[in-house]
């Protein structure tokens, strides 16, 4: 979450008054600082800074909001599961991350509260591996030995003392990469049993058709889910063009580009509206106007960039 700071108010007479007179200073005054600081920067620093912007969209609000209804169901019986679906860089991670900065952990002097669990399945696994995981997210590594029965029971002990209210899985696609049927109704078990014993809901980041696989191997598993969100790229629609000249804004150019009215149909052609290839295609322009220090990015830029980081693909600016 953004700090928002505050500048000390000086009066008639230049003369600084309490700082605790100072007014806070506005979101997007505080984005614009950061904008024109990165102006200044090296063109390397400049692209990292592009690549790091979110443009916030309807879609996201949507998901955001879909997850904080179900951790307000944490601790009530049977209190159900949420799928948010999305190809690679729609938005998905980025939704979890941003609601997961109004519940963040809290550390004192004896404790650590994690009302998030948030982990990322990078490879397929055993459901003694993806116990053994989540103790080890919620600090307790020490479970080499410990048999499924006592990593489950371990596991429950360690979601109450760390008050964990919501658990969220991301690219959970990847229960159903390479496990055949045995493996992934144990999974689907493990985790039935958790979101039963615990009353903690689960989220399910990931792509549609490889989730949907596991599933369907995990039915009662599958029970648990009530709900399902599908995140789509954008069309070519005035969304995008908002959202294009949000980015306008944002980037850090002594010009504004005209992205929404001069390039929205090309930029739609060349990243089919993924919010993740729009971005990259942004960053690389400015990386590459910056070094000629352009005043902005153009055609020339745009179609430089759509080769550097797409390939030798039809190219929609030229």
């Amino acid at each position: 979450m953004n700090t928002i700071y505050t500048l000390p108010k000086k009066d008639q007479h230049n003369k600084i008054l309490d700082f605790e007179d100072s007014e806070p200073r506005s979101e997007q005054a505080i984005n614009e600082e950061k904008r024109q600081k990165a102006i200044l920067a090296s063109a390397v620093e400049r692209r990292e800074y592009v690549r790091n912007i979110i443009i916030p969209i309807p879609q996201y609000k949507i998901g955001i909001e879909l997850l904080e209804s179900y951790y307000n169901l944490s601790g009530q019986p049977d209190p159900g599961g949420v799928c948010i679906y999305g190809e690679s860089g729609l938005g998905k991670t980025y939704i979890a991350s941003t609601f997961m900065k109004n519940h963040s952990s809290t550390i004192t002097q004896d404790d650590v509260t994690i009302p998030i669990l948030f982990v990322t399945i990078e490879a397929s696994m055993a459901a003694g591996d993806l116990l053994k995981y989540l103790l080890k997210e919620l600090g307790d590594p020490f479970t080499s030995s410990l048999s499924i029965a006592d990593l489950n029971d371990r596991l429950l002990d360690a979601l109450k003392h760390r008050k964990v209210k919501f658990i969220i899985i991301d690219e959970a696609q990847a229960f159903g990469e390479g496990n055949g049927h045995v493996r992934s109704t144990l999974i689907g078990n493990t985790l039935k049993r958790l979101h039963d014993k615990s009353c903690i809901p689960q989220a399910y980041l990931g792509v549609q058709k490889d989730l949907m696989r596991f599933f369907n191997l995990a039915e009662q598993l599958s029970e648990r889910i009530t709900s399902e969100y599908t995140l789509h790229p954008l069309e070519n629609t005035e969304e995008f063009r908002g959202l294009l000249h949000g980015y306008d804004s944002a980037l850090p150019m002594q010009e504004p580009a005209s992205l929404a009215s001069e390039y929205a149909d090309q930029i739609h052609l060349a990243t089919n509206g993924n919010l993740r290839r729009i971005r990259r295609l942004l960053a690389n322009a400015i990386y590459l106007s910056a070094i000629d220090n352009a005043p902005s990015i153009n055609n020339h830029y745009l179609s430089k960039s759509f080769f550097h980081v797409f390939g030798s693909t039809k190219n929609p600016f030229l």
